[in-house]
C-alpha cells in the first residue's frame, strides 16, 4: 500500500476516534446516565420564551379586535406619479425583438 494511502486512511481513524470520544464524554459525562440527566433538566422551572402566550399556536393575544400588535399603516408613503417622477414610457420599457432576416 502507499504510503500517502496509509497516511490518510490513519487521519481518517483518528478523526473518527476523536470525534467518538468528544461525543462520550458529552453525553455520558456528569450525573452518570442519560435519564439522570433528564430527571434533573425536569426539576428545572421552565422559563416562557414566548412574548405574546405559552404555547406557539395560541393567537389569543394578537386576534384581539383591540390588538395594536399589527400596525398596517405605521408608515404612509407617497404616491408615484408615473407621467411625471419616472418619464419612460410604459411602451418602451421592453422592446420586441428584432425580426429575422
Amino acid at each position: 500500500m502507499e504510503t500517502k494511502k496509509l497516511i490518510q486512511i490513519i487521519v481518517i481513524v483518528v478523526a473518527f476516534g476523536a470525534a467518538g470520544w468528544v461525543l462520550y464524554n458529552g453525553l455520558f459525562s456528569g450525573s452518570g446516565s442519560p435519564a439522570n440527566q433528564s430527571q434533573t433538566s425536569a426539576q428545572v422551572k421552565a422559563q416562557d420564551i414566548l412574548p405574546n402566550g405559552g404555547q406557539p399556536w395560541d393567537f389569543s393575544v394578537v386576534a384581539e379586535p383591540n390588538s395594536h400588535h399589527f400596525q398596517f399603516d405605521a408608515v404612509q408613503y407617497p404616491q408615484l406619479n408615473t407621467t411625471t417622477d419616472v418619464g419612460v414610457a410604459t411602451s418602451s420599457l421592453i422592446q420586441p425583438p428584432p425580426l429575422p432576416k
